[in-house]
């Protein structure tokens, strides 16, 4: 195993740092700004990702589409950028509904309409799968910030 994989999975993967398995009410405060920052990085990638393609998309071809990815994005960009500083309730709730918003941005806009039920089975999975992790992530903040826990 290279050395650069092994400072990655310290780095991502720690019972110390970030312990994913834990409660969220049993985090430090430094683990919880590293599991929060951790996520927000990995979907702040995919948010600027979509949003620069939204926003060549708006460049070459202006529609309404194309100005809502991009709209969208930002948005998303922005949640990811106060969820791990700030710690605000509706950064979590906007980080956490952001899978099932993208499938469902992707389905309007037409892509993968082509798909067999199985690929939008999977894909649908893997949504629901980030929306459960970000119900985590709601509830580490309301813990973070002293209200009540959600339900």
């Amino acid at each position: 195993m290279s050395s650069w994989f092994h400072g990655i999975k310290r780095y991502l993967w720690s019972e110390h740092s970030t312990p994913y398995h834990a409660p969220p009410d049993a985090l430090s405060a430094s683990q919880a700004h590293r599991e929060l920052l951790a996520y927000a990085v990995f979907l702040g990638s995919v948010f600027a990702i979509t949003g620069v393609g939204g926003l060549a998309a708006l460049l070459h071809a202006p529609d309404a589409m194309a100005a809502i990815w991009t709209g969208y994005s930002v948005v998303m960009l922005a949640a990811c950028t106060v969820l791990p500083t700030v710690q605000s309730r509706l950064a979590a709730w906007l980080v956490m509904l952001a899978p099932a918003g993208l499938v469902g941005l992707a389905a309007l806009s037409g892509f993968a309409a082509n798909s067999g039920g199985v690929d939008k089975l999977v894909v649908g999975v893997i949504a629901l799968l980030f929306v459960r992790y970000g119900w985590r992530v709601v509830r580490i903040v309301y813990h973070r910030t002293g209200a009540r826990q959600p339900t």
